[in-house]
């Protein structure tokens, strides 16, 4: 969908393109070179943007797979209306991400996730509530932390 405009812009391009070479051109098979030439320039620009977005859109979620993967491995189930606090996690940029991963992975819409970067671990201190579930990510893996009533704040 993102592309219709620029389909639509194309097309008007190379239609007026067309209007101005088709009276000069007496041949009618002739005049369709021009038109079958864009159209396979356009097909072949449309393909390799194609292949870069999902490139680009792979690299991204990567992080993502492997937070929805080896954190179900590690958690198989957790209580609904918990809090997954994950130190040392990779999944920066929009915070929301690591919640709406959580929330379908385990299909509970009252999950929360926190992510806390290693830059941030030793500052970042949340209140522990009995429902929070500690987890660090260390070597690809995920390393649960039980909860003791010591721990809370």
């Amino acid at each position: 969908m993102a592309a219709v405009p620029f389909a639509i812009v194309m097309s008007w391009l190379t239609w007026a393109a067309w209007q101005q070479i088709a009276p000069k051109i007496g041949i009618v098979w002739i005049r369709l070179i021009p038109v079958a030439a864009a159209v396979l320039a356009l097909g072949a620009f449309s393909g390799y943007t194609t292949i870069e977005r999902n490139r680009t859109w792979d690299e991204a979620t990567r992080p993502y797979e492997v937070l929805a993967t080896g954190l179900k491995r590690s958690l198989p189930s957790v209580e609904s209306h918990s809090r997954i606090i994950i130190y040392y996690g990779v999944w920066d940029g929009f915070a929301l991400w690591p919640d709406a991963v959580v929330r379908t992975i385990y299909k509970d819409p009252t999950l929360d996730a926190t992510n806390v970067a290693r830059q941030n671990s030793e500052d970042f201190n949340p209140p522990r509530r009995a429902s929070d579930i500690v987890v660090f990510y260390a070597d690809g893996r995920f390393i649960t932390v039980p909860y003791s009533a010591a721990s809370a704040h």
